[in-house]
């Protein structure tokens, strides 16, 4: 009897302790220190313009917002010796801005709740970040050049689908630009081949390129992604690229134009061998 008494004294202030803690207001943590400090900042160079960008603009979910020309990230380290220091002189291959929209902001102690729920959910259509990234010194840039660069995706997209397939473009334009769809495919089906290309051109040069891949997923809960690229030249000898839902194809624009902005906003200076320099021309945003 006794026995029996004392598991039930005891689970009634298990019970008690648990209506505590069930009843008291949730205290969400707030943002670490080192995710939301602007330092260090990120130094380095695509292909000659030289950028110092602070490091709460690139603290997104990817596991390498910068790659340096001589540090790949998928190579095993030879040694544990410590890395040398990057300045305005080191190549940069690839570099990725995290932003909340709509007034492209960086993570800060403030948006820290948002930025942690489209972490962990990217797919969501209720996340209101984005990335913004940039690529140079690569070999592509440099043997297509800056009238090229995109001309390329257009020629290069036969090997993305499969053989018989026929690139068809539409009469009327989608928001602006050129739409093209490819053909024979299914509709009502989920179809590898199945996709969606948007182009813009000035003169022969494309300036930009968007890829969707259309029709239905493989799986009822799959979402597409569209693939914006877009060309910096002859401002600088950089490409661009953003994704997003097909949802926010109708911003296709305006999200090209912030996402350049936000590259010249962190311009320092360019090399005397940069291709092009944006600090020695007009830009036109």
């Amino acid at each position: 009897m006794l026995i029996v008494l004392s598991m039930l004294l005891l689970a009634i202030v298990q019970l008690v302790q648990f209506a505590k803690r069930w009843t008291q207001p949730v205290v969400e943590e707030g943002a670490p220190a080192h995710l939301t400090t602007p330092f260090p900042y990120v130094e380095g160079h695509l292909s000659g313009v030289q950028v110092r960008v602070p490091a709460n603009f690139m603290r997104g979910g990817r596991p390498y917002m910068v790659q340096y020309e001589d540090d790949s990230p998928w190579a095993p380290k030879e040694s544990e010796r410590p890395e040398e220091p990057r300045t305005l002189a080191s190549p940069i291959i690839s570099l990725t801005f995290h932003v909340r929209l709509p007034d492209i902001e960086p993570l800060t102690e403030e948006n820290f709740k948002s930025w942690n729920f489209a972490l962990w959910n990217r797919t969501s259509e209720k996340s209101e970040w984005i990335d913004f990234s940039y690529e140079g010194n690569t070999e592509l840039l440099n043997d297509w050049g800056g009238e090229g660069m995109l001309n390329r995706l257009a020629v290069n997209r036969k090997y993305v689908v499969g053989r018989g397939i026929q690139f068809q473009k539409q009469e009327h334009e989608v928001y602006g630009l050129t739409m093209e769809k490819t053909y024979p495919v299914d509709e009502t089906r989920y179809d590898p081949n199945n996709y969606h290309f948007y182009s813009r051109r000035i003169d022969s040069r494309i300036v930009t390129f968007i890829v969707c891949q259309a029709g239905k997923p493989r799986v009822p809960t799959g979402r597409f992604y569209c693939q914006h690229y877009f060309s910096m030249w002859p401002d600088a000898l950089i490409e661009g690229n953003i994704d997003y839902p097909p949802s926010k194809l109708k911003d296709w624009e305006s999200l090209e134009q912030q996402a350049r902005r936000l590259l010249l906003r962190f311009v320092v200076g360019c090399s005397e061998t940069a291709p092009a320099c944006p600090m020695s021309r007009k830009i036109n945003n």
